[in-house]
């Protein structure tokens, strides 16, 4: 009985970690799209998004 509830918390703890890392990555994503779009149209450049995410340091999520 022990063991089962062992994995069971381990297998949940692991499933949270991972909820709340992609929520951290949606969050970057959406915040970098929005400051990117603001920031193009008011400097009249194009920024490729591959630039904005690595500025903003959520390739280590990939």
């Amino acid at each position: 009985m022990w063991q089962f509830n062992c994995h069971v918390v381990s297998i949940a703890t692991r499933i949270f970690l991972a909820i709340s890392d992609i929520i951290v990555l949606v969050t970057v994503c959406v915040k970098t799209r929005y400051t990117l779009k603001k920031d193009a149209s008011l400097s009249h450049i194009r920024t490729p998004v591959s630039v904005a995410l690595l500025r903003d340091g959520t390739a280590y999520f990939m």
